[in-house]
């Protein structure tokens, strides 16, 4: 007897939920009610988000993060309806003339750096336009400015209220990525692990700078005697100063004032400690280097190409995602009740190569296939119509007309256009026929018929000797390979010529056929067919 067990709907694994270990592991991501991001370096630095500030005024962090960002807003952008309903269909037309009136793409390419930080927010300013709610517009916010409550709300923090100050619902987009979980509503954003890379190439430069300036310019070394007052020794280090600047100096005598140079062999590794910082903060932020660094194969950049594309199909999926389920359901709610809400979404594949494609599409038609109107219009756009079967003979001169017909004959492009376009082009002859002259000539023997069993009748007399040797070698031989290598042996012994003449004879009798018209019987064709 199976057991009835039912479902549980509530949530019990919530965050704040437990004791022990998870509710000590919990009190420090705590404060006033608040949940606070659990990424140690903010926590370490009282949660100042200007730490991640800072990592995004290194030159390497800006030009990648331009570049991950740019691919995605780059990419054209539609709304499609949620279903086949004239209802749905209406909401997906007034949500794609909505954002058309808004600064989408400058909206999204904000919204984009919760990418650089785990999370972002934006505030929905809502308008009337006659009965219905619309966009106006979409501010992104400074993410340090909100937190989360335990009790799920977003709260606006404020001088006066330490808890924050309630913020309303269905008013703010706002999505969070880049952790393992869900337990963390800020996410874990990629400032996390650039922060190294910047803060190492940081000092690297420092210390290059220093390593540039004493080998690049001597140090100048000033010596005073023993009975030199302060005064005199001032003086003597305001020389050496003036050394770098002045093009001359004076120093007071019995002083001597040397340069020193700086003595070391071999290169410094602060140019390649540099670069591989570089590398490091290319790799986190596009998950790959081709894209940014010199020195790559094409092979290798377009493997790295096909990565970062994902990442980038990534994030538009983010993007779109989190604002369909949100921002959109409610919007289609309030405006359109019963309709299922539409989806925005960014176009991330590229579009096929027509050439190829259309290469592709030739050798199917050499195949027997013919494209539909409905595939040709959406693998090509618009601008196609199906050539009209008159057209086919266009063009051609009473001369040029097959098997030699002559300006006398009647021609069958000399027929009305609607009689012609039931007809079909006889591929032997070149003139048309109705479906019912093919069916008829179908039912008659034809020349190439004939002429196959002509040939099967000479053929069979001559094979058969050659065929009962074969058959027997089959059974002699151990394996298929000896048998396939026994076979020129086999063949070797035998006169092909009586096969060359069959073929000979065969093909010269259905090109005469082809190009006269003239049946193996002798009946010349029929020309009013």
């Amino acid at each position: 007897m199976a057991l009835s067990i039912k479902p549980v709907f509530n949530e019990l694994a919530h965050p704040l939920a437990g004791g022990g270990g998870i509710a000590g592991e919990l009190v420090p991501f705590l404060r006033e009610g608040l949940l606070l991001p659990r990424d140690k370096l903010l926590q370490a630095r009282g949660y100042d988000w200007r730490i991640y500030e800072d990592v995004r005024r290194d030159d390497q962090v800006k030009s990648t993060m331009q570049q991950r960002r740019g691919a995605v807003i780059a990419r054209e952008w539609s709304v499609e309806a949620g279903g086949t309903s004239a209802i749905d269909t209406k909401a997906a037309e007034a949500l794609q003339e909505n954002l058309e009136q808004i600064p989408w793409d400058a909206i999204c390419g904000k919204m984009h750096w919760g990418v650089f930080y785990g999370w972002s927010v934006g505030e929905i300013m809502w308008a009337r336009d006659g009965n219905l709610i619309r966009f106006d517009t979409i501010k992104v916010r400074r993410r340090a400015r909100f937190a989360w409550h335990t009790d799920g709300t977003l709260r606006l923090l404020t001088v006066d209220k330490h808890e924050g100050e309630v913020m309303p619902a269905r008013k703010f987009w706002t999505f969070a990525t880049g952790d393992d979980n869900d337990d963390d509503p800020y996410g874990l954003g990629l400032a996390h692990w650039l922060y190294w890379p910047v803060f190492f190439k940081k000092n690297d430069i420092k210390f290059w700078l220093v390593f540039l300036e004493k080998f690049g310019q001597p140090t100048a070394l000033g010596k005073y005697p023993r009975s030199a007052t302060p005064a005199e020794q001032d003086k003597l280090l305001e020389a050496a100063i003036a050394v770098a600047a002045e093009a001359a100096v004076t120093i007071p005598e019995g002083m001597a004032l040397e340069l020193l140079e700086a003595k070391r062999s071999g290169t410094s590794d602060y140019k390649a400690k540099h670069d591989t910082m570089n590398a490091a903060i290319a790799k986190v932020v596009l998950s790959q280097t081709m894209t940014t660094d010199d020195g790559s194969s094409r092979a290798q950049a377009e493997v790295h190409a096909d990565v970062r594309d994902d990442v980038v199909k990534e994030d538009a999926d983010l993007l779109c995602e989190s604002f369909n389920t949100g921002p959109v359901a409610w919007w289609t709610e309030w405006n359109f009740p019963g309709a299922k809400p539409p989806r925005v979404w960014r176009r991330v594949e590229d579009e096929p190569d027509t050439k190829a494609v259309a290469e592709r599409d030739a050798i199917l038609h050499r195949m027997g296939y013919e494209p539909t109107e409905q595939y040709v219009k959406e693998t090509y756009g618009e601008g196609f119509r199906r050539k009209k079967q008159a057209d086919a003979g266009a063009g051609r001169t009473p001369d040029a007309r097959p098997n030699g017909a002559g300006a006398d004959e009647t021609d069958d492009d000399s027929r009305p256009d609607a009689e012609l376009a039931d007809r079909a082009v006889c591929p032997v002859h070149g003139r048309r026929h109705t479906a019912a002259e093919l069916a008829e000539a179908e039912r008659k023997p034809d020349a190439i018929d004939k002429l196959v069993e002509a040939m099967m009748a000479e053929w069979e007399p001559a094979i058969a000797p050659l065929l009962e040797e074969v058959l027997k070698l089959a059974d002699e031989s151990a394996s298929f390979e000896e048998f396939r290598r026994r076979i020129p042996e086999l063949a070797a012994r035998h006169d092909t010529q009586a096969f060359r003449d069959l073929f000979a004879r065969g093909g010269l009798a259905v090109r005469l056929a082809a190009d006269t018209g003239v049946d193996l019987d002798g009946d010349p064709p029929d020309r009013d067919a």
